[in-house]
């Protein structure tokens, strides 16, 4: 083993900045620990202490002021966090005012408390055992879940756990007797010169072994302590708590919102310091602020006012208790009168603001769209004109109003929406108008669609994230949609064909650098005419099967821009590929390197014949595929030569396949958390393809040896179990195409066509005599069928019930009426590449009730987007020029 000293030097020979760099990853109690192995330690990692603590606690109060004594550390403090929660002596009584069957249904499992410890104590431990289990939810698993376990099976005694709480509580007296919470922190005011933030919350203990902050005071807690825990709340359920008129001084309330007192007054007398940011929180824990403090003037108004306006103030997070403003008597009085506007308004230099109540969607009495109020009523808006974060939490909110907000903020850069419940009417004021189900949806088109952010710089784009309650409402937990939300707004559709692409979620298609993908060089004959002269590398093709998609160009043979791919795949939710087997492998993007940057990825691998067997290696192209799966043999007429359907079948259909395994996949990782690889290969779609066919082979005949087996034949237009089915020549010279699926439509085809003789004859009664007689039955339908038009039979055979159709060309097929009627067609404009700016695309083929499906974003041009894309994974102008110079890109 290597002594200290040679570990030393070995580590000593390491760069400061790679030693910074590996050390930044470290709690700051690793790195204590890190600083007491060796001198040198000691000396390359330095403490990190930004933030301290305060609380009307001995130990919170003597790290402040050590910290603040020490000339060096002093000056790293940007931050005090307050908490503003205080251990209450006997919870006895509000225990009382809560709901009895809360605790008569679910009795102590202890007969009675132990000797000198009361009730209410032991109920409160054992409500924190409760909340600990059902706060699990459906994430039972998670690792942090083990650490809680372990205290929770090392939990102290009811005795040890009392006798220590008293304590605490004892000190909590002295400290407010005696004012040394204040006084700290006005110390701390002064001896911090980089102080620009105060936070003040009462959600620090957070919840049983899972505090929000590990305050000093927390931290030396003993072992699996287990004590009722503070939260700034009158009452220990969860109810919402009545909010009484605003005292400055503690009157009735105790010591609540002590802090925020002292705090502010501080602030607002001290001229000195630097603080330009104030955090009152509590939405975590349903608590906060005591929304009466805006009923009107009175000195902690003053106080707050006095801070809003001093210039350079940016940023102020205000938690409220908002308990009884549903009521007729107030009605949201807080809100509405003004006041708390009329603060807003003074910090004009305001660049960050965010509002949240303590209400949740069960604690909306009614959701009636009487209780909306309008954000203007609130916000001074016009008052911010460098606003860049706007936030908003357990608000009923109208669709309208809120968009027409955010629209009026154009400096905005970021919008966080929690726990937000809509009303569609504000007019009536007793009609339940309360909906959650798609207005986040309809507010979420808005901004893609109306507001423009799509055309701005990838750095100037607003990050929008919005939390959403979980199927069991429990407070401070939700579901966060960020990437999903960014994708929505800025995305452009995923990777398989063109299908999942018009459905809207985010893809970026990587292509050759200089080349391109070979699509781009498919043009018609004479194509070359739609299309500028200095756009050569695009073709109808390309831009069918490419919308709504950002090109990227990478060169995948040098390292970068193989390090480039991982780093996109790092951040992806799926990757699909069309290497030949091996291929990506070999690059170090196989499914089995990028699973260790992302396990949640969902890796797709199209190929012509799979990553198995003897053609693993061959590359794949659709008529080939047909050709070898056996479909071109049974594809033409009988006397012919096998043909090749007009469309890329085998291509198309691997990609529907495709698109609903990437579907299935995501949606088991829904359920495991994890990824999984995909594989999709040109030849076995096309075996799939066979069905019928390819059953009576593998099941019928196999007793008369090799030669005798059923191998499939050609049918033409006809099929091979039904008669008659098939195209007829008409009078002009087109055709049309009749079946008759069963005897009721052989009867009612041969009335429509006037041949009695046929619906009569014994040896056309059943699908096989019909079949035996094939020839006949055609015969007299082509003579009959070729007196009359096209145009003729099909208004003679429209309402019949039976199954007919003309054959069109495409562009009779594309100005269908049908086709019109479904909006088949889509006109694309400001295509950068067209001669004119405009194509004509295809639409998608499936509907969504309420959505309609199109192009968001035009056919790309070559790389058009590698720098944006490049932005968002992180690199600098610097590397990303280095890049364009070394040939990755």
């Amino acid at each position: 083993m290597a002594s200290p000293q040679n570990s030393n030097g070995h580590l000593a020979c390491l760069p400061t900045e790679l030693i910074n760099a590996i050390t930044s990853y470290l709690p700051n109690r690793d790195i204590k620990n890190l600083r007491l192995a060796s001198t040198f330690c000691h000396y390359v990692t330095p403490l990190r202490l930004s933030r301290v603590f305060l609380s009307a606690n001995p130990r919170n109060i003597e790290v402040l002021r050590a910290v603040a004594d020490h000339e060096t550390l002093r000056k790293g403090v940007v931050e005090i966090i307050w908490d503003d929660t205080y251990l209450t002596e006997d919870l006895s009584l509000q225990h009382e005012q809560d709901t009895y069957n809360n605790y008569h249904s679910s009795r102590s499992s202890h007969p009675d408390p132990p000797v000198g410890c009361p009730e209410w104590y032991q109920r409160q431990c054992e409500d924190n055992i409760k909340k600990l289990a059902s706060r699990k939810d459906k994430d039972a698993s998670r690792p942090d879940h083990v650490a809680r376990a372990h205290q929770l099976a090392a939990e102290l005694s009811l005795e040890e756990s009392y006798t220590y709480y008293q304590d605490l509580v004892r000190q909590q007296t002295e400290v407010i007797a005696s004012g040394a919470d204040e006084e700290a922190f006005r110390y701390g005011v002064e001896r911090f010169p980089s102080l620009t933030r105060v936070t003040i919350t009462p959600e620090s203990h957070g919840w049983l072994f899972m505090p929000l902050y590990e305050t000093p005071m927390i931290r030396s807690f003993p072992y699996g302590f287990n004590y009722p825990i503070p939260r700034g709340r009158q009452t220990p359920s969860d109810h919402q708590e009545l909010a009484e008129p605003w005292q400055d001084n503690s009157g009735g309330w105790g010591n609540r919102w002590r802090g925020f007192r002292l705090a502010i007054s501080v602030l607002a007398q001290h001229e000195q310091h630097h603080v330009s940011e104030l955090i009152i929180g509590g939405r975590n824990v349903c608590s906060g602020l005591n929304c009466r403090l805006f009923d009107g003037p009175s000195k902690g108004y003053d106080n707050l006012v006095s801070l809003l306006r001093r210039p350079g103030f940016r940023r102020i997070d205000l938690s409220l208790v908002t308990g009884g403003q549903v009521s007729p008597k107030h009605f949201w009085s807080a809100f509405r009168n003004g006041h708390l506007r009329k603060a807003l308004a003074e910090a004009t230099d305001l660049e960050h603001v965010s509002l949240a109540s303590d209400r949740t969607l069960r604690t909306l009495p009614g959701q009636y769209a009487m209780h909306f109020i309008p954000l203007r009523t609130i916000f001074p808006a016009e008052q911010w004109p460098r606003l860049r974060h706007f936030g908003l939490s357990s608000f009923l909110v109208q669709q309208e109003d809120l968009f027409s907000f955010v629209a009026s903020l154009p400096s905005l850069r970021s919008i966080d929406l929690r726990f937000l419940s809509f009303t569609k009417d504000i007019g009536v004021s007793r009609e339940r108008a309360f909906d959650t189900d798609n207005n986040y949806r309809d507010l979420l088109i808005y901004m893609r669609d109306a507001l423009g952010w799509r055309d701005r710089p990838v750095r100037e784009r607003p990050k929008v994230s919005i939390v959403v309650q979980k199927t069991l409402p429990l407070v401070g937990r939700g579901v966060w949609l960020d990437r999903e939300i960014e994708e929505f707004l800025y995305g452009n559709g995923p990777f398989c064909t063109q299908i999942l692409s018009d459905y809207g979620a985010s893809v970026v298609k990587v292509e050759q650098p200089g080349v391109g993908d070979e699509t781009r060089h498919w043009r018609a004959s004479d194509e070359a005419q739609l299309w500028k002269d200095d756009h050569k590398l695009m073709s109808l093709y390309f831009s069918a099967v490419n919308r709504n998609k950002r090109s990227l160009t990478l060169n995948l043979k040098s390292p970068q821009g193989v390090e480039v791919a991982k780093r996109l795949a790092r951040q992806s939710d799926v990757l699909i590929h069309n290497f030949v087997p091996g291929t990506a492998e070999a690059m170090g993007l196989g499914y089995e390197d990028l699973e260790k940057e992302n396990k949640r990825l969902i890796y797709a691998s199209v190929s012509g014949y799979g990553a198995s067997g003897p053609n693993r290696a061959r590359a794949g192209y659709d008529g080939i595929a047909l050709a070898e799966a056996g479909l071109l043999h049974i594809t033409g007429e009988p006397d012919g030569r096998p043909t090749k359907p007009g469309v890329a079948i085998a291509d198309m259909c691997t990609g529907l396949y495709t698109h609903g395994a990437i579907l299935a996949a995501l949606v088991q990782r829904e359920r495991t958390g994890r990824g999984i690889k995909i594989e999709g290969s040109l030849f076995e779609t096309g075996l799939s393809m066979l069905i019928n066919v390819g059953l009576n082979a593998l099941n019928l005949d196999t007793e008369k040896g090799h030669d005798g087996r059923r191998r499939g034949q050609r049918w033409g237009l006809q099929h091979p179990s039904l008669a008659p089915y098939g195209a007829f020549e008409t009078k002009d010279k087109k055709f049309i195409f009749v079946a008759a699926n069963n005897n009721r439509q052989w009867r009612l085809l041969c009335e429509k066509l006037k041949l009695h003789q046929l619906s009569q004859d014994e040896r056309f009664q059943t699908n096989d005599g019909r079949l035996q007689n094939r020839g006949e039955i055609n015969s007299s339908l082509q003579t009959t069928i070729g007196q009359r038009t096209k145009a003729e039979w099909m208004s003679l055979l429209d309402g019949s019930g039976l199954p007919y159709g003309a054959i069109n060309d495409v562009v009779e097929a594309l100005e269908h009426p049908q086709s019109v009627a479904r909006e088949m067609v889509m006109d694309v404009t400001n295509v950068e590449a067209a001669r004119d700016g405009c194509l004509k695309l295809i639409a998608p083929a499936i509907k969504f009730e309420g959505k309609k499906l199109g192009v968001r974003m035009r056919p790309p041009l070559l790389g058009q987007h590698t720098s944006e894309t490049l932005e968002e994974l992180g690199y600098t102008d610097a590397e990303i020029a280095d890049m364009r110079e070394s040939g990755a890109i």
